[in-house]
């Protein structure tokens, strides 16, 4: 309870400074008990829409970003339409700072579970960067993923084409969006190629869902990217998918029938 009492103090939307420094560590105290309030309903988090929208709009880029973290854990309802439209203008501005588009874009699951947005339009002011090669297109593929969740049994209509961009732009968190989307995206052999050929990693989960779901087909891609895979990653696909039917461990060269689990 003293800490809370501390960051409250810390967090006085009356207090100004001309240091950037300062600023960022009352948005930093502010954001620690908005989230602490989060879970403490009545806790009084001290941020006013007027405080927030100037956070919001300082010139210096850490508390602008900071700020972008306390809307991600803002549970007041009465901010929302403030918070929303903040992170909606940092996604739709001409060339923001990448550091404003990236933690930006990773709020945009974290306001969406709260009620803030529709997953529709989280969505729509997320999606035109999954094609970024940078770290704003990788918040924006893992943000979009977990969008999952929020959009229930629906799905957005151009889902298969934002899995190609993911492809494209960022090949190693397909693995996981793919995996999230799993129950909307149709079985694609030739997107399964290009991933284990474009990636270092694998996803257990994925796998073993392609395994239990479409087994002819995983088998025929395993058995041609085991030919030409390293070793050791071919070993590591073998132990993930260790409970898998026995067809689909014979595609994987390396094994014994004591690696299958019983």
């Amino acid at each position: 309870m003293f800490l809370l009492l501390s960051l409250a103090l810390a967090c006085d939307p009356s207090a100004t400074s001309e240091d950037p420094l300062v600023r960022r560590d009352q948005v930093e105290a502010c954001a620690r008990v908005v989230s602490a309030a989060s879970w403490n309903e009545g806790l009084a988090h001290g941020v006013t829409e007027a405080r927030l929208r100037a956070w919001a709009e300082d010139e210096d880029i850490r508390v602008r970003v900071a700020t972008h973290h306390l809307i991600a854990d803002l549970g007041d309802e009465a901010l929302f339409p403030a918070a929303s439209e903040i992170l909606e203008r940092v996604l739709r501005a001409d060339s923001p700072h990448p550091r404003d588009l990236r933690t930006a874009l990773a709020a945009l699951h974290h306001v969406t579970r709260r009620g803030m947005l529709t997953p529709e339009h989280a969505w729509a002011l997320g999606r035109p960067y999954l094609s970024n090669p940078q770290g704003p297109g990788l918040a924006a593929a893992s943000s979009l993923g977990r969008l999952r969740t929020a959009f229930g049994t629906e799905a957005p209509a151009d889902l298969p084409a934002a899995l190609d961009e993911v492809l494209i732009a960022h090949p190693e968190a397909t693995w996981a969006f793919w995996y999230r989307w799993r129950h909307a995206l149709p079985w694609d052999e030739a997107r399964l190629t290009r991933l284990l050929d474009a990636t270092v990693g694998l996803h257990a989960g994925l796998l073993r869902a392609w395994a239990g779901g479409n087994e002819a087909g995983l088998v025929r891609v395993l058995s041609e990217w085991s030919a030409r895979a390293p070793a050791d990653r071919v070993a590591t696909c073998r132990s993930m998918l260790a409970s898998s039917p026995g067809a689909v461990l014979d595609a994987l060269p390396g094994g014994s029938e004591a690696d299958r689990m019983p």
